[in-house]
C-alpha cells in the first residue's frame, strides 16, 4: 500500500515540477522544453574540450579568397 502511495506522490511531484518549469519557461526565466536554437551549455563545454583536446575536430573554414590565394593541388 505504502508502494503505491509513493509512486503516487512521486508523479504528482514529477507534474506538479513541469507545470512550474513550464510556467517558468513562459515568463522567460529559464529554456525548458522548447529551449533554444544552438547548442546547450553542455554541448558547448564539450566542443571546447574535445577542440583542445584534438585540433582536428575543429572544423576548417575557406572562404573564396583562400581559395584564390592557394588554389588547391
Amino acid at each position: 500500500m505504502y508502494i503505491v502511495l509513493f509512486v503516487g506522490l512521486g508523479v504528482l511531484a514529477l507534474f506538479a515540477f513541469d507545470q512550474i518549469a513550464l510556467w517558468a519557461e513562459r515568463r522567460g526565466w529559464i529554456p525548458y522544453r522548447k529551449g533554444r536554437p544552438g547548442k546547450g551549455g553542455v554541448g558547448a563545454v564539450i566542443d571546447g574540450i574535445e577542440s583542445s583536446i584534438n585540433p582536428a575536430a575543429t572544423p576548417l573554414t575557406r572562404t573564396e579568397e583562400d581559395l584564390e590565394d592557394h588554389p588547391k593541388t
